[in-house]
């Protein structure tokens, strides 16, 4: 089954940073659907299902081998440079740095499964979204008020 372990850091600006583990030990991959997981009052994902999937692991002479898997999420992260608010990542975050006063994330996905973000864009923050040309990635935009971006990937 799947299990979640919640850890909460402060952001500047008010609000916490929510790192949702999400732990898959059936030694099967493992989907939830649109809106199955409700995390600080939103429900996600929204537009694809997530897959927590498995890995397999050495095991003990008794155990051949183990297939589990700990996917962390990201919930309500601050990027203070670019004054934007990722409201979630169904994808894993790598990494998250600074280059030239741009803050950069770099995050991972199973090859052929789908993933989401969702970013709240405040007072004059701008994003740029780099794809390397992948075909696969849909925008989704607020064309109210263009504050809000989503993005779904495969």
């Amino acid at each position: 089954g799947t299990g979640g372990t919640p850890q909460t850091t402060p952001t500047s600006g008010g609000g916490v940073t929510l790192f949702v583990s999400l732990v898959n030990v059936s030694g099967e991959s493992q989907r939830v659907s649109r809106g199955a997981l409700r995390v600080l009052g939103q429900q996600l994902p929204q537009f694809t299902e997530l897959t927590v999937g498995t890995e397999r692991y050495p095991g003990s002479p008794q155990d051949k081998e183990q297939r589990a898997y700990d996917m962390v999420i990201a919930v309500n992260l601050r990027f203070e440079c670019q004054n934007i608010r990722m409201r979630y990542s169904t994808t894993e975050i790598l990494t998250r740095l600074v280059i030239g006063g741009r803050e950069v994330l770099i995050v991972y996905g199973e090859e052929g499964e789908w993933g989401e973000m969702v970013f709240d864009i405040l007072g004059d923050g701008c994003i740029h979204v780099d794809t390397h040309s992948h075909a696969s990635i849909t925008l989704h935009s607020d064309t109210e008020k263009d504050r809000h971006v989503s993005l779904s990937f495969k």
